[in-house]
């Protein structure tokens, strides 16, 4: 598992969470623990969510474990 508290990871996280909310426009900004993310919907709805360290940590360990499932699936 990598270390999710990386920025590399996190922006892997914020990546996952965009294509799988189909986003086309986005915006993220950090202000101390709290990672907030505006994006425009496929129907053009602005949506804000904003998320801390213990969401962001808990999305990547989801996203590993669906990544790694899918490996397993393919073998």
């Amino acid at each position: 598992m990598p270390n999710a508290y990386r920025l590399s990871q996190l922006l892997r996280v914020v990546g996952d969470q965009l294509d799988r909310k189909n986003a086309r426009v986005f915006d993220v900004s950090v202000s101390g623990q709290t990672l907030c993310l505006t994006y425009k919907s496929t129907v053009g709805e602005e949506i804000r969510k904003r998320f801390n360290t213990r969401n962001l940590y808990d999305l990547a360990i989801h996203m590993y474990l669906r990544r790694s499932q899918r490996l397993e699936n393919s073998a």
